[in-house]
This record gives structure tokens, sequence and C-alpha cells, in this order.
């Protein structure tokens, strides 16, 4: 009996068919760094060296049967912005999130990590993490451009944020929440995105709602944020994209706008050109700016660039020069 009860055992384990785990560890960085002249009616003039968002960080993940489970670490090596408002020692990580994903059902992730709205303006943003970057027009050695809001930066702490895979037609929706520590929050984001890969065309939607001032870059007392945002990529070696923001402060009459434009040329192979405007209305900054650079990338992981910055404001007149260098690496440890 005991001979049967044992062979069936065995018969039963070598019928269940196996399952390999598939394991992925990859370290990631860039050092970044630029010198750079900026000059201003009011403030005055300065001429500077500095980090431009150097950070490395580790991604790993195992994949079974269709559901693989992640964790992503990051770390700066510099906080975000010496005046800003997060600049506890929590700002010197950027990220630190895990979650779950399935091809059919979509991603899950919590903890410390970028919102969708940021990213979607950061990603039409030639200028990102640049020293020609400053989203109040004054001089900032990374984040978002000018004509694009504060909620394009930083990174949010108590994140727990959901995206649908393809519904249909390259339609995808995402949703997230937002946890306050010690109090109760009801700050929550949803968006939607379009993607036509054949045209390289992509068009959404992002809203915020804040009001326990979780999310990074929100103004206090909190409200509501909407941005519209496109992209395009259809006419041979020009890229084009647009934003624009809409920011409802609780107990202020007149909602925040921003709007924001980029186009992008690659000139030769080696060469992009690029440049972006900017537009504030009803915010403590109003005003118009361009900018204009060139990157030349020597090879896949190094690049240099160069531009000016020209920001007219109602208060103050603010122009810079930068150029820099970016160094970035991707090695899988598996």
């Amino acid at each position: 009996m005991k001979r049967f009860a044992m062979a069936g055992a065995f018969a039963l384990v070598a019928a269940v068919p196996a399952y390999a785990v598939e394991t992925d560890v990859v370290l990631s960085g860039s050092f970044a760094a630029s010198g750079s002249y900026f000059d201003s009616d009011v403030a005055g003039s300065d001429i500077a060296l500095k980090n431009n968002a150097s950070q490395i960080g580790i991604f790993a993940s195992a994949q079974e049967q269709g559901y693989r489970g992640f964790v992503n670490y990051e770390r700066g090596f510099d906080r975000f912005s010496a005046t800003s408002t997060n600049t506890d020692d929590r700002d010197f990580v950027r990220e630190f999130f895990g979650g779950i994903s399935h091809a059919t059902y979509g991603t899950l992730s919590i903890g410390r990590q970028s919102t969708a709205y940021k990213l979607s303006g950061r990603r039409l943003d030639p200028f990102y993490d640049t020293s020609l970057a400053g989203f109040n027009g004054q001089f900032f050695n990374e984040g978002a451009s000018f004509g694009l809001s504060n909620l394009t930066n930083g990174f949010t702490s108590n994140t727990a944020s959901y995206t649908s895979p393809v519904i249909m037609e390259g339609l995808s929706a995402n949703a997230a929440f937002f946890l306050k520590d010690g109090g109760d929050s009801n700050d929550y984001a949803l968006g939607g995105n379009y993607e036509n890969v054949e045209h390289d065309l992509t068009a959404g939607v992002q809203y915020v709602r804040s009001e326990g001032q979780v999310v990074f870059g929100f103004p206090a007392p909190g409200g509501n944020a909407t941005r519209l945002h496109a992209g395009y990529g259809g006419v041979t070696d020009w890229n084009f994209g647009a934003s624009f923001e809409y920011v409802d402060i609780e107990g202020v009459s007149e909602g925040r706008k921003y709007f924001f434009g980029s186009a992008t040329y690659q000139w030769l192979p080696d060469v992009k050109l690029a440049a972006a405007i900017g537009d504030t209305m009803d915010t403590p900054f109003d005003g118009q700016g361009l900018t204009a650079g060139v990157f030349y990338t020597f090879f896949k992981d190094l690049t240099a660039y160069a531009g000016a910055r020209y920001i007219s404001l109602d208060t103050s007149n603010n122009f810079s020069i930068a150029t820099g260098i970016s160094y970035t690496f991707d090695v899988d440890l598996k």
C-alpha cells in the first residue's frame, strides 16, 4: 500500500508541468553635470557648475506563468532642489517601489515613485534635468522646463498606482491613491492615454486631486489639477509635443494655467536640435519663455548639450546659457 501511494505521488508530481522562473537584475544610472551662466535684471548674475540629476539604481524582477514581480530602487547624488519644500532626507531616495504586472491585467505598484501626471509632461520636455530647466523661470539644475507646473517635478511617497494594459485601439487607463502618514488623505489621480504606433501619435488626459499635501509639487492648501497632452512624431526626423495644465487651488479665484510646446529635429545621425516655448497665466510667475539647444551624441550612452533660455516674467527678465554632458549606463547583473 505504501509503495502504491509513493508511486502515485511521484506520478502526480511528474504530471505537473515545470515552470521556469525568469529573473532579471539591472544596475543603471547616470552622471550628468553642466556649467551655466544665469542673469536676471532683479536677482543679478551667477556662474555655476552643477550636478544634473545624477543617480544610480537597481531593478530586479522575476517572471513565471505571465506574472512578473519587480522592485525598483533609485538614489540621487543630491537633493532635488535646495529651495523645494520637499527637502527632507527622503528626497535623496528618488524612487523605491515594488509591484506585480501581467500583460492581460496590467501593472500594480506601491511605494515612492513618479506620478503618471508628472511623466506625461516629462516625456514632452527635451530639456528636462538640464541647467536650462526651471518651471518658475528661475535657475534650476534639474526638473521641468518653464511652461510645465511643479507637478512635473519630484517624486511622491506612499503611492499605490495601477496602469491598465491596452484596452482597445491603443487606449489605456491609470489610477493612483496617495496615502498620508499619520492622517487621513483623499488624494488620488486618474488618467487615460491613447497611442497610435503606426502614426507615432500619443494623446491623453491626467487628473490629480490633492487634499492632504501628499502629491509632490501641489500648492497648499490643495485642490485639483488637469493636464491635456499630445505628442506627434509622424514627420520624418521631427517630434512635437504640447501640454496644457489647469491647476485649481482651493480658496484661489483664478486657476493657474500652464502651456508648454516642444519640437526636436534629428539634423544629423548624432546631432539633434531642440526648442521649447512656455506660457504661464494666473501663477506667481506669469510670463513667456523660449529655450533652444543642440544635443550631440558621442556614442550610445554619452551625450553633450549646449543651449540658451530667455524668460520674460511680469516681475523680471531672465537669461541663461548652459552646456553639459551626460553619461548613462545599464548593466545586466543576471
